[in-house]
C-alpha cells in the first residue's frame, strides 16, 4: 500500500455494492484512472462508480493527500457544469471501501480511505443509506447536509468532530456515534425524523447538535458535556437527564421560528438541583420541573 497518502472519497453514480458483502469494511476495490483537471482527479470503479478527489498539500507528516471533490467541483470549468454533475448524482445505498487501487495503465497505486471531505454528498436527495469503513478518521463540514432521503449511517470510531454534517437530513432515523466524538456543532440540526440519539460518554460540546429535532422525546447528556447550546425546536422532548455537576451552558435564539418553550422534566444530580434551578435550565423556557437522578 502506498505510504503517506490519504484518500478522502465520496461516491456518486454508484450502480451497486462494490465490496465483498462478507467483509465490506476491508475489501480493496480496484479503480481505473480517468483523468484530471488541475488538482482534481477522476477515477472509475469496476461497476461504473465515479469518484472525484483533489490532490492537496498536507500539514502533518505527509507531503500530499487526496481529498474528496464532488462532481460540481470537478466540472466547475465546464459551461454545462450542472448537467454533467447531475448524471452522477448518487441514489440508493452508498458503501465506501477501506482502500482503493487505481490502475493508470502504467502502474497500480493503492490508497487508504480515511476521510469524507466537506460537501462531498451535499444535497444528494436520493441518497438513502451510507456505510463507512472503520478506516475513516474524519468527516468534514456539510458532507451530507441536505441529503433529505438519508435514513441511516454509521460513524466509525476515531472521528472526533461532526460539523454541520447532517443538517437538514429530514429523513435521518438511525445514527451511531462512537466514543471518540467530543464535538457536535449543529450536527443534526433540523433532522426532524431522528427519534433517539445516544451521546458518547466523553462528549464535551453539543453546540445545538439537535436543534429542531422535533421527534426526539428523551435525551441523556453525559457528565463531560459543558456546552449544550440550544434545544429549540425539540417540541416533543419530554425528559432530559443531565449528569453534569455544573449546569452546561444552554441558550436559545430569540429570532428562531422555534422560539417557544420546550417544557421537559429535567433530572440532575441530587446536589446540583439548586444550581440548575438558578441557571437558564430552570427558566420557563426549558425545564418545567427539576428532579434528582436515580
Amino acid at each position: 500500500m502506498a505510504a503517506a497518502v490519504i484518500l478522502s472519497m465520496g461516491f456518486v453514480g454508484c450502480k451497486g455494492n462494490i465490496n465483498n458483502p462478507d467483509d465490506p469494511q476491508t475489501e480493496t476495490a480496484d479503480a481505473k484512472y480517468i483523468g484530471h483537471h488541475g488538482s482534481y482527479y477522476e477515477i472509475e470503479m469496476k461497476d461504473g462508480t465515479r469518484l472525484y478527489f483533489q490532490r492537496r498539500q498536507d500539514y502533518k507528516d505527509t507531503p500530499y493527500y487526496f481529498a474528496l471533490s464532488n462532481a460540481d467541483e470537478y466540472y466547475s470549468g465546464y459551461s454545462n457544469q450542472s448537467e454533467m454533475a447531475k448524471q452522477y448524482a448518487y441514489s440508493g445505498k452508498l458503501t465506501i471501501p477501506s482502500s482503493v487501487t487505481i490502475n493508470t495503465g502504467n502502474a497500480k497505486e493503492t490508497y487508504s480511505v480515511e476521510g469524507i471531505n466537506g460537501r462531498a454528498c451535499f444535497a444528494m436527495k436520493k441518497l438513502r443509506e451510507v456505510s463507512l469503513p472503520t478506516s475513516i478518521r474524519f468527516i468534514d463540514g456539510e458532507a451530507f447536509m441536505g441529503c433529505s432521503s438519508l435514513e441511516s449511517i454509521n460513524i466509525p470510531d476515531g472521528v472526533t468532530t461532526l460539523y454541520w454534517v447532517f443538517m437538514n437530513c429530514s429523513n435521518l432515523k438511525n445514527v451511531n456515534l462512537p466514543e471518540s466524538v467530543i464535538d457536535l456543532p449543529e450536527t443534526f440540526e433540523c433532522c426532524t425524523s431522528l427519534e433517539t440519539i445516544e451521546l458518547p460518554s466523553k462528549l464535551e460540546r453539543m453546540h445545538s447538535a439537535i436543534y429542531g429535532c422535533s421527534s426526539i422525546k428523551t435525551l441523556s447528556i453525559p457528565q463531560s458535556v459543558t456546552t449544550v447550546g440550544g434545544l429549540g425546536g425539540c417540541t416533543n422532548l419530554k425528559e432530559v437527564k443531565c449528569y453534569a455537576i455544573e449546569p452546561p451552558s444552554i441558550e436559545y435564539n430569540s429570532e428562531s421560528e422555534w422560539d417557544s418553550a420546550v417544557k421537559f422534566i429535567l433530572y440532575v444530580p441530587q446536589g446540583s438541583i439548586s444550581k440548575y434551578q438558578n441557571s437558564y435550565w430552570g427558566t420557563d423556557y426549558y425545564a418545567k420541573e427539576i428532579r434528582p437522578l436515580d
